[in-house]
């Protein structure tokens, strides 16, 4: 599967959150940025921890070869 197709692990850039025209569209498929922050903000008022999960490596619809560089964190 591919673009707006796929379930959710094969995404062209993981920091939008649908402010950016990306390949031919603007929002994402689970909401724009503000319903996400609202959905943030929802959760930790009810005393629930958010943590982000971005796995580098589902990728799809990228159009050039990148360098990635990572700095060890223990």
């Amino acid at each position: 599967m591919s673009g707006t197709y796929d379930l959710g692990y094969a995404v062209y850039d993981m920091y939008d959150l649908g402010e950016f025209e990306q390949k031919g569209s603007v929002r994402t498929k689970y909401g724009d940025r503000q319903q996400y922050l609202n959905a943030v903000k929802s959760l930790q008022n009810s005393g629930i921890q958010v943590h982000a999960d971005t796995v580098l490596n589902h990728r799809i619809g990228g159009d050039d070869t990148e360098i990635v560089k990572a700095t060890p964190f223990s």
